[in-house]
């Protein structure tokens, strides 16, 4: 379209690219053209479609979603679980142990006095042992000690228990309770001594 504000001059060979004097504006404005021309040739329909591509909403039937669940039963060529049954007792139902190795071991012993018992429990990886003793009766503002007279223990790592008045060593009155490898220890406040106790202890042996 003309231009009211200059006089329109012909192109030509002979200006140059601002201070380039090898490139001229007439090349320039050629090379412009073809690729322009080869963009309009090789450009895609703006409806096309690429029918090597899947469709955005497809899935993989043959795959299983990322957070999918196995079931152990499920599985081929599994390896067998050993099962140790436990067996109700028949003098106390209701309390269960099993054998390992010739050993009996309680899931819940029914906990008589003067029984020791070999559990299910594991301290430091070792079989844990519970026995409940008669303290017989509680100190009149004093310490007293009982032995146990268990062979070969470890160590003691838990003591309770529970007094003539249906509570439980934490009585009141009751300053201190404790056992190691030979006594059961009990200290009081007050006098006690017409509160009698039992008082269990759980503990590992040297012999496993």
């Amino acid at each position: 379209m003309a231009n009211p504000n200059f006089t329109a001059t012909m192109s030509s060979n002979e200006i140059w690219r601002d201070l380039d004097d090898t490139r001229c504006i007439t090349d320039d404005l050629d090379t412009i053209e073809a690729d322009i021309l080869e963009l309009e040739q090789n450009k895609a329909n703006a409806d096309h479609t690429h029918i090597d591509y899947a469709p955005m909403s497809h899935t993989h039937p043959d795959y299983a979603y990322d957070q999918h669940n196995h079931s152990y039963n499920d599985l081929s060529d599994k390896p067998t679980i050993p099962v140790v049954p436990f067996i109700e007792d028949t003098t106390y139902p209701g309390c269960f142990y099993r054998t390992v190795n010739d050993a009996t071991e309680w899931i819940n012993p029914p906990l008589m006095v003067g029984v020791e018992y070999r559990t299910v429990e594991r301290w430091l990886g070792e079989p844990v042992y519970v026995k409940v003793f008669d303290f017989g009766t509680l100190p009149n503002n004093n310490i007293k000690s009982k032995a146990h007279n268990i062979p070969n223990i470890k160590l003691v790592f838990d003591v309770f228990g529970q007094t003539s008045y249906a509570s439980s060593l934490q009585y009141h009155g009751v300053t201190g309770m404790y056992a190691n490898r030979t006594n059961i220890v009990i200290s009081t406040n007050a006098d006690l001594s017409g509160i009698t106790a039992y008082v269990a202890i759980k503990y590992t042996k040297l012999t496993n």
